[in-house]
């Protein structure tokens, strides 16, 4: 795994403390979070104004992007999933939200 990049969004040392300094299990969970749908069935349930399951998702996220310490995009995710709880959704949180997202999802495919 190259770090470089990847630890601009990514805390590498604190999700490897997670898994007992795993490398083969973070890349691995890195992987299939970069292949999971989430960031479409948000933006599916916002376009939608479906803001509960948008939340769900929103919280789905946040646990993910907790666990591996993605820390850029547990920052921003908090605080669209408290938005989406509140039945609204700031359109510069969501649009900085999704581009964190995709930032960090091409740092994982560039370095796993």
């Amino acid at each position: 795994m190259e770090n470089v990049a990847l630890e601009k969004y990514i805390d590498v040392e604190a999700a490897l403390g997670r898994l007992a300094g795993n490398r083969k299990l973070l890349d691995t969970l890195l992987k299939k979070f970069a292949n999971e749908s989430f960031l479409e069935q948000m933006k599916n349930e916002v376009e939608a104004k479906d803001f509960a399951a948008a939340a769900k998702t929103a919280h789905t996220i946040k646990g993910v992007a907790s666990n591996l310490s993605m820390t850029g995009l547990h920052g921003l995710i908090v605080e669209l999933e408290q938005q989406l709880k509140n039945n609204s959704c700031d359109e510069g949180t969501f649009n900085n939200t999704v581009a964190v997202y995709t930032e960090t999802v091409a740092a994982i495919s560039q370095s796993t």
